[in-house]
């Protein structure tokens, strides 16, 4: 009986195989790190620019407008550093005596877990916070009746490098600027 060159492949032939195909998995394992790597940064960044925003729309919630064009009203106590907000005890549309986005300053600040929930105000963050979420009012120059808002969210374990905008939006930060006009009612 003849042998047939068909028979299968030799255990040589196997091993060279799986040796190629270990490899090129080898040579894709860093591109599926990265790729992780980059959704959770996404994540990240949506999270902060969903914060920010939720701040923002706060903030250009509260009264700024005038009473038939003659008198001004205004929010000056309205707690936003509270989950819900309450309507004493806060900074409202108050200008900050120190620059509130550069640090945590107690009224402009509060502190959300890594799901963008709020956790607690103050200028200390709590147990478990990942977030820090400071805003900041302020007449625009020349403008009495135009506020520029800011709000600035940035990780909590990195809040401490956020000392300038740049850099707290180069570590998956958000920064969002509006600007509001004083309305007639």
């Amino acid at each position: 009986m003849a042998h047939s060159p068909d028979r299968g492949f030799t255990l040589l032939e196997t091993v060279v195989a799986l040796s190629l195909l270990t490899v090129a998995l080898s040579a894709l394992a860093p591109l599926v790190v990265m790729a992780a790597r980059a959704d959770a940064a996404a994540h990240a960044s949506l999270v902060a620019q969903q914060a920010a925003r939720e701040k923002l729309e706060q903030l250009r919630g509260l009264a700024w407008s005038s009473d038939a064009g003659v008198v001004p009203v205004s929010d000056w106590s309205t707690d936003l550093s509270r989950s819900p907000q309450a309507a004493a005890g806060g900074t409202g549309l108050l200008s900050a005596t120190a620059d509130p986005l550069l640090s945590n300053v107690a009224g402009f600040c509060d502190f959300l877990d890594a799901g963008g929930r709020w956790l607690a105000g103050g200028s200390t963050p709590p147990a478990g916070a990942a977030w820090v979420r400071r805003w900041s009012v302020a007449a625009l120059d020349g403008l009495a009746d135009t506020l520029v808002l800011q709000v600035l969210v940035v990780p909590a374990q990195r809040a401490d490098r956020a000392s300038t905008i740049p850099a707290a939006r180069a570590i998956n930060g958000a920064w969002l600027i509006d600007v509001r006009t004083r309305t007639t009612r």
